[in-house]
């Protein structure tokens, strides 16, 4: 009991907190998980079904408004933070400081659904790209183990958790790296159905598209901790 007390101790993320003096800091706490975020499921697995479907100059016009958003977003969250000391929450703590414990409460629901919906993408997103890979497999119980995992890396360790990210951010580049330096399939155009039927507006496809770039809040609800 006591050999298990010590190792909880060592990997408390109060003990991380405290070797490393600043916390997780900027990299590790906000730049990685922010960019793993944004370069993730939906950019690898429907930037390249959307653009097809609506054409690249529709797509350059959704990725400049979404990044007007982002960019607009960052400015008015750095015009806020610099008159408080954010404390744990990220950015449900920032609204409910800003607008009120009542508006922000109600607003933290939606945050907490929000990202649950993000956590079940990402997973059901990694379980079909697995699957790909291994062959034809029961997705579910791909999306319960991987939860599983994730859950147990969290709980052992925060600091564990982001260098695993880390780790992750290495795979992503280097598979952004083996897409420009691939060669492009020919394949007969009637060989390739519409993937979404009926073809997809413009706002369709900015709502498929924009959710990458709320990558910044990934790495806000760890600012409680830098």
């Amino acid at each position: 009991m006591k050999l298990l007390e010590k190792i909880s101790t060592l990997f408390s993320p109060a003990q991380e907190n405290e070797n490393n003096g600043n916390g997780f800091g900027t990299t590790l706490g906000v730049f990685i998980p922010n960019i793993t975020f944004m370069l993730g499921v939906i950019i690898f697995l429907r930037l390249g079904v959307v653009v097809g479907t609506i054409g690249p100059w529709r797509m350059a016009v959704i990725l400049l408004l979404s990044t007007v958003i982002m960019v607009l977003t960052s400015l008015s969250i750095t015009a806020i933070v610099t008159n408080m000391k954010v404390g744990t929450g990220g950015v449900y703590y920032i609204i409910s400081r800003s607008v009120g414990i009542e508006v922000g409460g109600a607003i933290g629901f939606a945050l907490y659904a929000a990202q649950i919906c993000s956590v079940s993408l990402c997973i059901s997103g990694f379980a079909y790209s697995l699957q790909d890979v291994i062959g034809e497999s029961n997705i579910l119980l791909i999306e319960f183990i991987t939860i599983g995992l994730l859950t147990l890396i969290t709980l052992v360790s925060t600091s564990s958790a982001l260098k695993l990210q880390l780790f992750i951010f290495v795979i992503l580049m280097l598979a952004i790296v083996s897409i420009f330096s691939g060669s492009p399939d020919t394949l007969p155009e009637a060989s390739l159905p519409a993937f979404y039927i009926g073809g997809l507006g413009f706002w369709s496809a900015f709502s498929i598209i924009y959710p990458a770039m709320t990558g910044i809040e990934a790495g806000m609800a760890m600012s409680g901790n830098l």
